[in-house]
């Protein structure tokens, strides 16, 4: 899969030098867009300032070490977009246990990269989100941390649709 991908995308950067490169997918598609962003800055530097990653209901998809360097690489800027109660955005659990926070020290356990952007609502065009940016680094208890009961369906509707919508559509805006 990164082959073909890898040349594509070392094609539109020189064809596009001075574009924004946004790695973008939900759920596991938020996952390969992560380690597809990380390792394309690893291997074209250059664009670290200019690369981002946006992804919805994201699970986390490596350890501390992995957020760190994710967040160093990506270093235009790297957000997970997180409907709700949404569970898929708290798998794998960050600890042996889910009663227990998220701690950077543990970074033998799961842990995100980026800023967390939360809806805690319905994700309606009058709905507020908040910029997680307190403690822990990229965990931060105030927001989908919070939560210890989660609902599949805020993992299945975001923005107002469901999310195999906008593929039924022919990818166009809905």
């Amino acid at each position: 899969m990164w082959s073909p991908m890898e040349r594509l995308l070392e094609q539109l950067k020189e064809d596009m030098p001075h574009h924004r490169i946004v790695f973008t997918g939900h759920s596991l598609g938020g996952a390969i867009a992560s380690i597809a962003s990380t390792v394309f800055v690893r291997n074209f530097p250059e664009t670290s300032n200019r690369t981002h990653s946006i992804t919805f209901g994201q699970p986390r998809v490596g350890n501390l070490q992995y957020a760190m360097t994710h967040d160093r690489l990506v270093a235009a800027g790297s957000w997970r977009v997180i409907h709700g109660r949404d569970i898929v955005a708290h798998i794998p659990f960050c600890v042996e246990s889910v009663g227990r926070s998220c701690v950077p020290f543990y970074n033998h356990g799961s842990y995100h990269h980026g800023v967390e952007v939360w809806f805690p609502g319905n994700m309606t065009n009058q709905d507020t989100f908040r910029v997680c940016t307190g403690t822990p680094l990229n965990e931060d208890n105030l927001c989908s941390n919070a939560h210890r009961y989660f609902d599949i369906n805020d993992h299945l509707f975001y923005f107002g649709h469901h999310v195999s919508d906008y593929g039924v559509n022919g990818c166009r805006d809905l």
